[in-house]
């Protein structure tokens, strides 16, 4: 059995008040966005197969 935590994490990156980035920075960025997707993309599969009363996969 697996069992998955309800809450999830917003996923946005800090803001910044400086206009100047460094190409690390917005690779970082876009980074950030593909993790968030990916993790949004298992947590629907995740609760396609879950058990919704006990939040676990059997």
């Amino acid at each position: 059995m697996m069992r998955r935590s309800a809450s999830k994490k917003a996923g946005q990156p800090n803001s910044t008040n400086s206009i100047n980035f460094s190409p690390s920075d917005l690779f970082r960025t876009a980074s950030s966005r593909a993790s968030s997707k990916e993790m949004e993309r298992i947590d629907n599969l995740f609760h396609s197969y879950a058990n919704r009363s006990l939040d676990m996969i059997e």
